[in-house]
């Protein structure tokens, strides 16, 4: 079932970048894609702290719908907020969304490196 979810957390987003009324380019679909793999890897380092009774959640949401539905419930809020991302950004103009996802993705990569500086690892 995690595979399944994993597997729709990387085909629905890409399909997003083809449903507005003007297509994505290029630039546009590797930012969205460099997002999707960050919030795959930031979602695999959630669940190793989350799992780990030495390690607490700084983000108060993922702690509380990681109590709520477990490794599935943190899965589904990812999945749910990268296809979120996904949709803002295509309803914005080309200039928008460009910037949009490079601010998504130093927020995303910048808490991936946070957490490997402090030696989280990962689990899926």
């Amino acid at each position: 079932m995690k595979a399944l979810f994993i597997i729709i957390l990387l085909i629905i987003p890409y399909s997003l970048a083809y449903a507005g009324d003007v297509k994505w380019d290029k630039k546009e679909k590797a930012l969205y894609g460099a997002f999707i793999a960050g919030q795959i890897i930031n979602y695999a380092q959630a669940n190793y702290v989350l799992a780990h009774p030495d390690w607490y959640e700084i983000n108060p949401v993922l702690d509380f719908v990681y109590n709520q539905g477990g490794e599935l419930g943190l899965l589904a809020w990812k999945a749910g907020s990268s296809a979120l991302v996904g949709l803002i950004t295509d309803r914005v103009s080309h200039k928008w969304r460009k910037r949009i996802l490079v601010g998504v993705n130093t927020v995303v990569w910048g808490l991936i490196g946070h957490d490997l500086y402090f030696g989280v690892g990962f689990r899926f």
